[in-house]
């Protein structure tokens, strides 16, 4: 579509010019890229995600974004799993680390006891490389798909957390599974569509959730007031409200 729209506007381009144009000598383009990126995960408070899939020559992709007011970071793969979510979190980082939130993360997930108790936690790196990682997952007996799916996202989290990623991140999504890691929040579009999914069974509930709903979307509008002028006894209150 880039070709037919350059040769509509008079420019004698072939494909293959385009494409090394889009493709090639871009290295610095991604140093930078994943510099704002690391710089952006190390300052944040909070970070807004979401992903989008997009055929390609027949196959499945998806570009994911992570970033609030201060960056913007865009990320294609063929994966919309948590454990590519971890990986991009990780940045340029090939380590996997079971540290004490990696254990608090696998406790969380119910990762079976026998599994649990064959793993040591500390900040030390276990691997460099996903070879070494699969070889030492199999040296433990750690061999179901199930297992190493949760020890590997908890790997994948503790490397992050190490090279600088805060464990009270807040991340804001639309709810998909994927994103429910560290601190996870709805978004507020997506927060109210599961109020709005409520029918009520008689005329009282649906106005009480009428009701619910024009105040959540009132209380929206007070804090983007706030946003453009912010003052500390407004705050206050807000904070009280919410």
């Amino acid at each position: 579509m880039i070709v037919e729209q350059l040769q509509e506007l008079g420019i004698d381009i072939s494909s293959g010019q385009v494409n090394r144009i889009l493709i090639e000598n871009k290295d610095s383009f991604h140093a930078e890229q994943n510099q704002i990126l690391q710089v952006g995960l190390e300052t944040a408070t909070y970070i807004h995600t979401d992903d989008t899939g997009a055929r390609h020559q027949g196959q499945n992709g998806y570009c994911t974004v992570i970033g609030n007011d201060l960056f913007a970071h865009f990320s294609s793969s063929n994966s919309k799993s948590r454990e590519n979510y971890l990986r991009i979190l990780r940045g340029t980082a090939t380590d996997f680390v079971l540290n004490e939130y990696s254990r608090n993360y696998l406790e969380t997930q119910k990762l079976p006891i026998c599994h649990l108790f064959k793993l040591k936690f500390s900040s030390v790196v276990i691997s460099n490389s996903d070879e070494e990682w699969k070889e030492y997952l199999e040296a433990l007996g750690i061999t179901s798909f199930q297992a190493i799916k949760l020890v590997t996202e908890a790997a994948l989290l503790g490397s992050a957390i190490e090279h600088g990623l805060s464990p009270d991140l807040i991340v804001l999504s639309d709810g998909a599974k994927q994103f429910a890691i560290l601190v996870h929040a709805l978004c507020w579009v997506h927060m109210e569509r599961s109020l709005r999914r409520l029918n009520g069974a008689t005329t009282q509930q649906r106005q009480e959730i009428e009701f619910v709903l024009d105040t959540l979307w009132a209380y929206y509008r007070e804090l983007k007031a706030y946003q453009r002028e912010p003052n500390l006894q407004d705050r206050e209150r807000k904070d009280s409200r919410f």
